[in-house]
């Protein structure tokens, strides 16, 4: 297996091709539909003033594997910093276990590194990731909390 490369979002042209991983996955997961982003607000995102996201490029060898995007958040009753996992995705021919778990231990000792209390993800409930891959990665489920959504009509 070719070592597993991550390459930090800093430019015009990895935003471009970040977007369109982005829009790969949502029509991989049946969702192209609510894939309905505008490049020029995707771009402010990560390399605006005030950036919203960080992404990666996830690379093996040559090829180019999926990315990660990950949202700063901050814990207000600790008063410290940490992340989010927002998307995370490996392409058909890196979507193994063994890689997932790869990058999720990866990403989440590189976000602890550099001062995130703590990282966390949710998962769909009917997407690749499951419990016993999250668990394995060192994840542990948060029992206390429900999400709750309210969007712009």
């Amino acid at each position: 297996m070719e070592p597993i490369v991550y390459e930090e979002v800093k430019s015009e042209a990895q935003v471009r091709e970040l977007y369109a991983l982005n829009r790969e996955l949502a029509e991989k997961e049946g969702q192209g539909e609510l894939f309905q982003a505008e490049f020029s607000a995707y771009r402010e995102a990560f390399l605006g003033s005030c950036p919203a996201a960080r992404g990666w490029l996830i690379s093996a060898g040559k090829e180019r594997a999926g990315f990660a995007i990950v949202l700063p958040k901050f814990a207000s009753y600790l008063a410290k910093v940490t992340a989010y996992i927002e998307d995370l995705y490996l392409r058909d021919s890196w979507a193994q276990k063994g890689n997932y778990l790869q990058v999720l231990r990866d990403l989440g000792e590189r976000l602890r590194n550099e001062g995130a209390y703590r990282v966390e993800i949710r998962m769909l409930q009917k997407g690749v990731l499951d419990a016993e891959t999250l668990r394995e990665a060192g994840f542990a489920p948060v029992e206390k909390w429900q999400v709750w959504r309210m969007e712009q009509e």
